[in-house]
């Protein structure tokens, strides 16, 4: 689940000091000290110590997304025995790999999201080399925020004028060397650089199929109660027609890495 990053710094200041106090606990000192002295024993703590604070974010943020997934993963399993269909979406952009894959993984991801990109940037390879899994891509972006939402429209275009998804991977490439959001007018000269025909490429972005299937998604994540990107769903084998919530990736690295490790692949 993603954390707001002013929670999550005030978080890490908390541990930070908890873990300063118990220090001078356990050197028998006063934790009510000046403080000017309190800084000089903590900026000693830190220096001769660093890797302990972080080893101890890093456990305290694992704890509490471990947490939230095991109530999101009851939530969802629950939504998707009551509505089996919330994830069959027409015009869903598929990785597939080229064997018979014998499960899906659902991946909600955000357009500007630091770690979605990260993962679709990797996604068609992942696909391609672990025949067992298509990897299906659930663009959510909200209608008023109106870049994310012309990035996710141009997405789901270019998924339905290429389903092998060589133009959505080759275009979502070129948008990843940007630093700033695009307007649309820049998302266009992205497409024509590719070889996209600009008048078709503009109306399959505006059509009602494409306007649909980032509905249902949006409508799909909410009734989930999906909020932090990139999430991962995906059948479980010992539950026939359960979907729990096996993976919540966020504030960690390598998100492909994540997502191999929890499916057991080297």
């Amino acid at each position: 689940m993603m954390i707001h990053p002013v929670i999550r710094t005030r978080l890490f200041s908390f541990m930070v000091f908890s873990i300063c106090f118990a220090g001078l606990a356990q050197a028998g000192q006063d934790p009510s000290l000046d403080k000017q002295a309190i800084r000089a024993i903590v900026e000693e703590l830190l220096l001769e110590k660093p890797q302990i604070i972080v080893e101890s974010h890093q456990k305290f943020m694992q704890k509490r997304s471990d947490e939230e997934d095991q109530k999101s993963t009851a939530h969802i399993s629950k939504r998707l025995k009551e509505s089996p269909n919330l994830l069959t979406i027409s015009g869903t952009p598929t990785f597939k790999s080229k064997g018979k894959s014998k499960e899906k993984i659902h991946v909600f991801v955000s357009p500007y999201c630091g770690h979605c990109q990260e993962f679709l940037k990797q996604a068609k390879t992942f696909s391609e080399n672990n025949p067992d899994y298509h990897i299906e891509i659930f663009l959510v972006a909200s209608p008023k925020d109106l870049a994310s939402n012309s990035l996710a429209k141009a997405l789901a275009a270019l998924a339905q004028m290429d389903e092998s998804l060589g133009l959505f991977s080759r275009f979502f490439n070129k948008v990843r060397e940007r630093v700033n959001p695009l307007e649309q007018e820049n998302i266009l000269k992205i497409a024509t650089l590719l070889g996209v025909k600009e008048e078709e490429f503009k109306s399959l972005m505006e059509s009602p199929k494409v306007e649909a299937y980032l509905s249902e998604v949006n409508h799909a994540a909410k009734e989930l109660q999906i909020s932090g990107y990139p999430t991962f769903l995906r059948k479980s084998p010992e539950q026939k027609g359960s979907y729990p919530k096996y993976m919540t990736v966020s504030g960690f690295p390598n998100t492909l890495e994540a997502l191999k490790k929890a499916l057991e692949l080297p």
